[in-house]
């Protein structure tokens, strides 16, 4: 019998294949190939297609928004090079004299300036990669920068110095100029936000221009306008001792305030403007004071303070390294050790401070408290500035249960120390001893106790008044001497002076009596003693 070989099944064009069909396995098989490549070349475009948009996304997103960038780049180009499109400025320069084209590209550059702070820097050195080709000239390079800001940053009004912010922003780095902090804090604000106050243009095209080694200052004005005193900060550079003004915050109203057929091109009034040419608003001497202020982010020598706290028996030690203007508490410590005072006592205090070559202003401050730590009454000590790095004080300590001294140095940068260390003064009416001192007691000095060999105590022998007797015809006194116990040779010296002392003394008033009754010699008097 043929075996069936095909199962027909109603509205299906499946079958039950036979294990001895072998067209039919083949045709099964090839769909089944035929369907896997076609799934398997779909995955293949859709992760093809998938990965290339990711790639090109993310190449144009790393151009136009990666700001943080080392400060340091080598001058050749590089593959993070490549990362940048150079910004081509939509406006035209035909307002701009060929005299100032001229000055800008001969100016003699100096040395590259940094800020020291690394997302300053960085963001500095985004924004001079996006604006200054290789090869461009200087004027080329600074116009471009300066459109650059124009076309891409927004004008604020609302913005404001934050000191906790700059002290944040500059954490461990000890400038010597503050004026320099803000003038960091504010390039880079509006670097983060793409937006600032005229102070934050000005302050960030100063740094920029520095990047390139034009000598660029931040000028921080203010001017006054219907009785209002409002902000005015721009930008400064010196040529050949001449200063010129570049305001991009004013630029950048005058183009928002013009026709929509002039916001195409700015004017160009304040690029690179003579001082003489734009009014009273722009001033020499206010120039010349903000170059004063600006101390190219010079850091400071580190500050250290060392004091030694001490008294005739005692003395604590303290040391501690200046940290930042953010971090007060960082700037004081507590002197190791512990000092016994008692009233009266005197505590010397040396300290030494890194010297600067310059005044350091020296205070001692000391706080009262009571027996229970209530705080009762402050004292300024002492108050003195010196030229030395080296300096001495003491304090008498006559009141109070407990003080708290404050021993401080300034430098010339404003930078405060402080040591401080917390003592009891003891006083006679103190219920407690003074420590490593002897116990005091109100009990009177008495000879110590003598322990027997038994383990017994026995009191101090006290003498006896001899006994009168009874016999009127002699009226003798009989002196009777009681067994005494074992004790160390010691006590029986003791005690047999005592007892030879209370004899004689009993023997004279005995004579005595015995004379002036019976009219005879002391000598005739007798004694008897009672023996064991």
């Amino acid at each position: 019998m043929k075996k069936q070989i095909f199962k027909d099944r109603i509205g299906d064009d499946d079958y039950m294949l036979s294990g001895n069909d072998t067209n039919n396995r083949e045709r099964l098989v090839n769909r089944i190939m035929a369907g896997g490549g076609i799934l398997i070349a779909g995955f293949t475009i859709f992760y093809v297609i998938t990965f290339y948009s990711l790639f090109s996304g993310g190449k144009e997103a790393n151009a136009a928004e990666t700001t943080e960038l080392m400060e340091t780049q080598p001058e050749t180009t590089t593959e993070d090079d490549l990362n940048y499109t150079l910004f081509e400025s939509p406006y035209s320069d035909e307002k701009i004299p060929e005299s100032i084209k001229s000055l800008l590209d001969q100016a003699v550059l100096g040395e590259t300036m940094v800020t020291g702070i690394m997302s300053v820097d960085n963001k500095i050195s985004s924004v001079s990669r996006s604006a200054m080709g290789k090869n461009m000239t200087q004027y080329q390079k600074v116009k471009n920068v300066y459109d650059y800001m124009l076309y891409h940053f927004r004008l604020n009004d609302s913005g404001s110095l934050n000191e906790e912010e700059i002290d944040a922003l500059c954490e461990g780095i000890p400038f010597k100029s503050r004026f320099d902090m803000q003038t960091a804090y504010r390039a880079e604000r509006l670097l983060r936000n793409f937006s600032g106050t005229s102070g934050d243009y000005g302050a960030a095209f100063a740094l920029i221009l520095r990047k390139m080694g034009l000598e660029a200052y931040y000028v921080d004005d203010e001017t006054e306008s219907s009785g209002e005193t409002r902000e005015h900060g721009y930008t400064a550079i010196r040529i050949d001792g001449e200063y010129y003004i570049f305001d991009l915050y004013e630029e950048k109203q005058q183009m928002e305030s013009n026709t929509s057929q002039e916001k195409e091109n700015p004017d160009y009034t304040y690029f690179c403007a003579g001082l003489k040419t734009l009014g009273n608003d722009y001033i020499l001497a206010d120039v010349e004071a903000a170059a004063a202020k600006f101390e190219s982010f010079v850091t400071l020598p580190m500050m250290n303070f060392e004091a030694m706290i001490s008294n005739k028996s005692h003395s604590v030690y303290g040391s501690l390294e200046y940290q930042s203007s953010s971090h007060s508490d960082g700037n004081s410590d507590m002197a190791e050790g512990e000092l016994y005072v008692s009233a009266g006592d005197t505590i010397n205090l040396a300290g030494t401070v890194t010297s600067t070559g310059a005044e350091n202003v020296w205070k001692l401050t000391a706080k009262i408290f009571d027996g229970n730590m209530n705080y009762l009454d402050e004292q300024e000590i002492y108050h003195q500035t010196t030229s030395s790095a080296y300096n001495e004080v003491s304090y008498t300590a006559d009141e109070g249960r407990y003080v708290q001294l404050y021993y401080s140095v300034t430098d010339i940068y404003g930078r405060t120390c402080v040591i401080t260390h917390i003592f009891k003064i003891w006083t006679a009416d103190d219920y407690t001893t003074k420590p490593e001192t002897e116990p005091v007691t109100d009990e009177p000095e008495t000879e110590p106790l003598t322990e027997p060999a038994s383990g017994e105590i026995t009191e101090p022998v006290v003498p006896q008044e001899t006994e009168q007797t009874t016999e009127p015809e002699t009226e003798e006194q009989t002196t009777i001497r009681e067994p005494e116990p074992e004790t160390s040779s010691g006590e029986e010296e003791t005690t047999e002076k005592q007892t030879e002392s209370v004899t004689d003394e009993t023997t004279d008033r005995e004579e005595t009596e015995t004379t002036s009754r019976d009219g005879s010699e002391p000598g005739e008097a007798k004694t008897t003693e009672s023996e064991e």
